[in-house]
């Protein structure tokens, strides 16, 4: 490890599994925004159904 780095996890009080459980953390959070949020899926279909409803109301 360059010294740079050992300095700066002194000045911070880290250690190594400090490390490690921020990669975890980063890493759930990535995975996290794989899929999109189940409530913005339905508002999207909601606004598409009615987006439909009002086309074919106007064509009557």
């Amino acid at each position: 490890m360059q010294l740079s780095v050992i300095k700066f996890q002194h000045s911070r009080h880290l250690t190594d599994k400090d490390f490690t459980w921020f990669l975890h953390e980063e890493q759930e959070y990535f995975n996290s925004l794989l899929q999109e949020p189940e409530e913005d899926v339905l508002a999207f279909k909601y606004l598409e159904t009615l987006e439909s409803q009002s086309s074919a109301n106007s064509k009557i």
